[in-house]
């Protein structure tokens, strides 16, 4: 049975493959509403968190050192290039606090390689890590829901250990830190992690996706659109994305109330997702500010035709060299798919024409990226496709997963 062939997470409040039962309610629900649960993998004797504000010089130099030599499986041919400046922008202009949690290895007697919590010394270096930000999501429940239901929850990243193959070193930082969030936050029962790769067996997503890699060898042409064209999000023009993108993605009620009163305005062609998760406004507005994200707009006049979000990853080729630019999400708000492409392409054109250093392009299978990928296939061939899930954690949404094309993931 597959409860007594997953036993981790047989014990963890998510939605289960075999939970039959749960496929009768039509409401969303939490699992846990009480004190979470202590589990056999609760290890608070070598597994500390602590508010991002709080992480001294040293912790966060070791941080780094352990996102960079072991995010990535060991390929010669890949490097994370995750930096100070990185991690300074992935804690930064958050709406509510961030944290990070380590796994340390207990040590005999202080020395000036030791770390000391409550009279207990450890190793100064850990063993593994992982970290919560905040963000937004708003879904609709049932198919034939018209109001969104919004929630206010973490993301957990995935932990980042030495040992690869040390599950139970994994299962217990991960059963940790999500014990120790809902202590921190006993408002905040919910929270939302992702797996790259092959997903996790026994239990259910909330949505689920590929994503692809391409080397471009040059930038695509400059393209011909007349009368629309594609303008780049920055600080004189932030209240396009403000008005058209943030109160959809986290208040979706207010969109008629919005668009009504705004002078930039969208079609009618435009149907809205089903799921929504975004990081906050804030953060976003600092990452666009520190070319961290680029976030491009396809207009005719002063009407939004579509939204084009991309980030630059951390990552970067050796052969041939090159950064990663990726299409994080997008949103069309007319029915030319062509004409969406078109804008797409002038995007990245716009890029890579003033950033250099990148020669491969990644694409999220979610949202209007759908839309794009079967044009862009026609152009370039993939030389990487790589599975993406999502799940939820102490929070079961029956309807669960949701198709990825009806889903808009900006993380």
């Amino acid at each position: 049975m597959v409860h007594i062939q997953y036993p981790f997470w047989n014990i963890q409040p998510i939605y289960h493959q075999y939970d039959y039962w749960r496929f009768l309610y039509t409401n969303p629900f939490i699992v846990h509403k009480q004190r979470p649960w202590k589990t056999k993998y609760l290890e608070t004797n070598h597994i500390f968190m602590f508010p991002f504000e709080e992480l001294n010089t040293t912790q966060q130099h070791y941080f780094l050192r352990l996102l960079q030599g072991y995010t990535l499986p060991d390929n010669q041919n890949v490097l994370y290039t995750f930096n100070e400046k990185d991690f300074s922008l992935l804690f930064s202009e958050h709406i509510q606090p961030c944290y990070v949690s380590f796994y340390y290895h207990q040590m005999p007697s202080p020395t000036d390689k030791t770390i000391s919590f409550h009279n207990v010394h450890y190793s100064i270096d850990p063993y593994a890590t992982m970290y919560s930000i905040p963000i937004v999501m708003n879904f609709l429940p049932s198919e034939t829901s018209s109001e969104y239901v919004r929630l206010q929850l973490p993301f957990h990243s995935h932990p980042v250990i030495k040992n690869e193959n040390d599950i139970h070193a994994i299962r217990q930082l991960f059963q940790t830190h999500c014990y120790q969030y809902i202590v921190k936050h006993p408002d905040q029962k919910a929270a939302l992690f992702r797996k790259h790769g092959e997903p996790h067996n026994g239990i259910i997503p909330i949505v689920e996706w590929n994503s692809y890699t391409y080397h471009i060898p040059k930038y695509p042409p400059q393209q011909q659109m007349d009368p629309y064209y594609v303008t780049h999000i920055h600080k004189e023009t932030q209240n396009i994305l403000e008005t058209l993108f943030i109160n959809e993605a986290t208040d979706p009620s207010k969109r008629k109330q919005q668009h009504s009163q705004s002078q930039m305005t969208s079609t009618n062609h435009h149907k809205p997702f089903s799921l929504w998760v975004t990081v906050s406004f804030t953060h976003l507005l600092n990452l666009i500010k520190n070319q961290k994200s680029y976030v491009y707009v396809l207009m005719f006049k002063k009407s939004v035709q579509g939204i084009y979000f991309f980030t630059k990853r951390p990552i970067q080729y050796e052969e041939p060299e090159g950064m990663v630019l990726e299409l994080t999400g997008s949103i069309s708000y007319q029915p030319n798919v062509q004409l969406f492409f078109k804008g797409f392409l002038q995007g990245v054109h716009n890029i890579m024409k003033t950033n250099k250093e990148y020669k491969y392009v990644h694409i999220q299978g979610n949202s209007h990226n759908t839309l794009l990928l079967p044009f862009w296939n026609k152009l370039v061939i993939p030389i990487q496709r790589d599975p993406v899930a999502y799940y939820m954690y102490n929070y079961v949404i029956p309807q669960s997963p949701f198709g990825a094309h009806s889903s808009f993931v900006l993380l």
